[in-house]
């Protein structure tokens, strides 16, 4: 089953119009603990600027949780395609790792895409806020280890790096994108490690979530995510068979952990 495309237009963000916050930022409302699909359109740029790669990629959200990590709900990451003006899958085989998803009132964590050419994006800070007031500062060390993280001549981790990351709300921004004219929250990171600096920019909306956000490991490929759409529109979200099957099974069970039905006979 094939989506139809609700909003194709890219237009390019702009930013001015700064102002003093008027709220906090509300993680809760986003949609990453619920049915909801997330769009992106990914460009991926050399050190020079120079244009590498251009995705789609569908972010997969639920509100059921992973297997034994009950603090995680479960999600899923695609490449998509257009055709006929609708959106479908690349391949539904093909997937892309990225992890669970936390939500909490003043908390948030998603782990990037993370396999193929996005394998790199373990390496920079990643999309996790602990504070929700502009001001705001925190920190993550996070060790990253073995052959399966290897990225030769870049991050040649062998048993275990440490790799510390340093995170401010800097201030807000109205954006202007696909969904419209945004107030956004400005959230810079660095990642320090022996391998040199990874670093990331995030603009965070209370409606939307991640509306756009830059990563740049150290080899200094910019990954730019722009959002396209955000929906919870089951024909859409229907062409990722798979996940879907997951939700409804998990529904119909009542089940809060995410364990395959089978399991729980």
């Amino acid at each position: 089953m094939k989506g139809k495309i609700v909003c194709a237009l890219l237009i390019p963000a702009a930013f001015g119009c700064r102002k003093p916050a008027k709220e906090t930022l509300d993680f809760t409302h986003m949609g990453y603990g619920a049915l909801n699909l997330f769009i992106y359109d990914v460009n991926q740029t050399d050190s020079n600027g120079k244009f590498l790669r251009r995705d789609t990629i569908g972010y997969f959200c639920s509100e059921f949780l992973i297997p034994q990590q009950s603090n995680q709900t479960f999600t899923d990451c695609r490449f998509l395609t257009t055709e006929n003006g609708f959106y479908t899958l690349v391949n539904d085989k093909q997937y892309i790792e990225c992890g669970g998803v936390i939500v909490a009132d003043t908390f948030l964590f998603l782990h990037p895409p993370r396999s193929d050419c996005y394998k790199i994006l373990e390496f920079c800070p990643m999309p996790r806020f602990e504070m929700n007031k502009v001001g705001n500062r925190w920190q993550w060390d996070l060790e990253i280890g073995g052959a399966r993280f290897f990225i030769k001549d870049i991050y040649e981790v062998k048993d275990m790096d440490t790799f510390k990351s340093k995170y401010e709300l800097v201030d807000t921004s109205l954006v202007s994108c696909a969904q419209g004219r945004l107030l956004c929250y400005h959230v810079i990171a660095k990642s320090y490690s022996r391998f040199g600096v990874g670093t990331a920019d995030y603009y965070l909306n209370n409606e939307y979530g991640l509306v756009k956000y830059s990563l740049q490991p150290v080899n200094k490929v910019r990954f730019d995510f722009t959002l396209i759409q955000k929906t919870c529109d089951t024909n859409i979200l229907k062409m990722n068979h798979d996940f879907m099957w997951r939700y409804a099974h998990y529904k119909a069970q009542g089940n809060p952990y995410g364990i395959k039905p089978s399991a729980l006979r």
